[in-house]
Formats: C-alpha cells, structure tokens, sequence
C-alpha cells in the first residue's frame, strides 16, 4: 500500500493569523475517512487522527491534521442535487444575488466545488451565465452532462487564472468548500483575482458557533479542516483588502453562516447583521476556551446515550438501520465503536454508495427498498438536518408504518420520534 502519510500536514500554528497559541479541546481518536466507503469486509481503510484545535488569538478552530486533498476529493461519493432542501436553499441564494445583479444575462458566476452543478443550476435558470470547478472526475462529468460547464480541476491560481482570460466573473460562490481548504489566505487572495473590482464573493459553510452550542460534533470528520466564526473572517479578508458587509445564518446542514464580501471601496454599506453576529460570539462565549471545553463534555454525554441506546436494541432483538450514509454518521458511529452488530444496513439514495461498505464499521448501503424488504423496528436519521424531509419520505413505506417504526435523531441529544409532528 503506499504511503499516505506523505503528503499530511501536522497544524502547528492558525492558518488564518499565524498564532502557535493552539489548544486542542476535542479528540476523537483515530477515524477512517469520512466518505473512505470500501467494498469488502476485510478490506482495511487508512486512519488519521481527528483532533480540534482553539486558536486563542483569532478564535479559529481547526483540525490538527490535513490530509493530502488527493486522497479526499479526487473521487467523491456525495451529490448536492440529491436533497431537495438544498435545492431550495440555492434557488434562494441565487434569488438574493440578482437582487445585486439585475442584469443576469450579463454577470458570469463561477462557483467552486461546483460538485453536480446543483447551486448553479439554479442561477442558470434565473439567467445567469455560469461556470463550474470541481476536481472530481465523475462529479464534473455528471455536471457537463446537465449542461453545467465545469472545470475539473483544484482551485487555485492556474484555474483563477484561466477565469480571468474569459473575462472575470462579478460573482463567485464557495459552499460547502471553504471548510475543506488548507491555504485559505491562497483561496481568497485567487477568488479576488479572477474577481470583477465590483464583484462578489458568497461563501457558505457550517457555522461553528452552532456546531459548538448545539453539539454538532458528527460534522467534524476529516474534509472538514476548519470551523467558522465570523471573527476569524472578518480578520482574514481584510487582509486581502476586502471586507464582509453581510452575515446570515441558515438552519440548512445544521446552522451554515453566509458572508458576503466585496472589495473595501465597493460603496455597499455594511449591514447590522455583521456587528450583531459579532456580539453574539462574545456573549455566547465562543472567545473563551472554557466555552470548548464545556462543548467536549456535551460530547462525550452524547457518545454515552447513544451506545447505551444500541446496546439496549440490540439485547431487546430490535432490526436498526440507518438512513442516509452521511459523512457525519460516519464520525458517529466510529467515535462511538457502533458497527454491523448494532447497526444492519443504511439506506441512501446516492447510487454511488449503494453496495459499498461504511468505513470502519463496514455496515451496508442498501437503496430504499431496503425499507420495505427488511422491516426495520427502528431507523437512525444520521443527517438529522435533513430529519423532516426524511421522515416524509419514509413515513409513505407502508411496511414501515404498519410496524410503527420509529426514528433515532442523535444531535443535538439523542432522542426517539415517531413522525415529524414531534420534531
């Protein structure tokens, strides 16, 4: 097997300020990769530690080791047009941006990380041009197909570059990505260049402030190598002569913070969102390391009722199953040591995971069907963000209502529902 560990970085020092002052506040032990799926039962997957660490200057947290990119997202398993709550949240953020740019025939946006094309899809329809980059090979090849021209290639200068040629771009959208970057000062400083001077810049991704005071831990896995406050931000854009001038929390994927940023001399004034957002970090404590440490014993509560839970299905003879193969019920379930013996099959809509293997736990992916089939007394909902939607469609199975099959939601505590009048 070659080496994986050639190309990993150990984080000595905040990738935003540069500070070595670094507090590691959450471990979760060794963990397989998060969307590492595997065929066989005794194939072994690679492990890395997954720690968090506090920058006491800026407030940044961030994982203590990045693994090479090339191992995670030269092929990935996850698609964005699957749910249909998210396709809702990019017709409403390309909706705001025309309000911005009235003349959408004229504005070219470049989204990156444009996975299957889903958010652009939706500002192509509201007449946009519209180009995509993403380094996943079947990803980008899904998204030309759907008429989404894409780019399959890493961001960086070259790609901003090539941008620049056809004439820059006034917007350009990063979600669900900007976590997932190691040079985050290099990602910026390259979006600025392939940026109109009266352009802007929409970043999107999960918000640490919930993740700290909902418990939101299964959102830590590897890919993940930072976790956003506005603090931090504010700092690293004005460092590339930019400024944030709006902020908003989303409730999609369990709390996503969206800036939006533009040039210092764009004459858009800045928004009170900005300076409210940042007055709730102070006085929800999210500058105190103390804070954290509360967060990591919220953590380990969560571990405790949830093994005890499995351990009691499986002595009361009860079929578990879980839905959807999330990368976060993947950083669940092995934090926990639940695997096949607790837990049967996982259903997920994504082809690309169907018949595969968890990693670590090695528990089947099965398509819906499985429900039917199989009978489950109980279903875990491991992208509890999406509980609603999945409680929906679940609930139409008529085998499973017939069984009065209920639903385990593990974040922000783990409790058992029956539809979703109880969420």
């Amino acid at each position: 097997m070659a080496d994986l560990t050639a190309n990993n970085i150990k984080l000595e020092q905040c990738r935003i300020c540069g500070s070595k002052d670094l507090t590691n506040y959450l471990d979760l032990g060794s963990l397989p990769l998060a969307n590492g799926f595997v065929k066989s039962p005794s194939e072994e997957e690679p492990r890395f530690p997954l720690e968090v660490l506090y920058c006491g200057n800026c407030g940044l947290s961030q994982l203590g080791l990045v693994v090479d990119p090339k191992i995670l997202f030269s092929y990935y398993p996850y698609r964005s047009s699957i749910s249909r709550t998210f396709q809702n949240h990019c017709s409403e953020m390309a909706e705001v941006a025309k309000q911005y740019f009235p003349n959408p025939k004229d504005t070219l946006v470049v989204d990156i990380a444009s996975n299957d094309g889903c958010l652009l899809n939706e500002f192509k329809k509201k007449g946009f041009k519209v180009l995509g980059v993403d380094p996943a090979k079947n990803i980008a090849k899904i998204a030309n197909e759907r008429g989404i021209e894409t780019l399959c290639e890493f961001w960086g200068p070259e790609t901003a570059g090539k941008i620049t040629k056809r004439g820059k771009a006034k917007i350009i959208t990063a979600t669900n990505v900007f976590a997932h970057v190691h040079d985050v000062n290099g990602f910026v400083a390259n979006a600025k260049k392939a940026l109109a001077e009266d352009g802007m810049l929409i970043f999107e991704f999960h918000y640490a402030g919930d993740l700290i005071g909902k418990t939101e831990f299964d959102t830590i896995y590897h890919e993940h190598l930072s976790y956003f406050l506005l603090r931090p931000l504010t700092f690293l854009f004005g460092k590339h002569g930019m400024r944030i001038f709006d902020a908003r929390i989303f409730p999609v994927h369990g709390g996503a913070l969206r800036i939006y940023a533009v040039n210092k001399g764009n004459p858009l004034e800045d928004k009170d969102s900005v300076k409210e957002l940042l007055e709730f970090e102070k006085n929800n404590g999210l500058d105190r390391i103390e804070t954290y440490y509360r967060f990591r014993e919220n953590v380990e509560k969560i571990k405790r009722d949830f093994s005890r839970l499995m351990r009691k299905f499986r002595k009361e003879g009860k079929l578990v199953a879980g839905f959807g193969a999330a990368a976060k019920g993947n950083t669940l379930l092995n934090y926990c040591g639940i695997n096949r013996d607790f837990i049967k099959f996982i259903v997920d809509e994504t082809p690309e995971k169907q018949g595969l293997l968890y990693a670590g736990t090695k528990i089947p992916v099965k398509g819906f069907e499985a429900i039917r089939e199989m009978k489950p007394d109980y279903i875990i909902i491991f992208p509890w963000n999406f509980s609603k939607e999945i409680i929906s469609k679940v609930g139409q199975v008529k085998e499973f209502r017939e069984k009065n099959g209920k639903y385990v939601i593990p974040i922000p505590e783990v409790r058992i529902v029956s539809g979703v009048e109880e969420l």
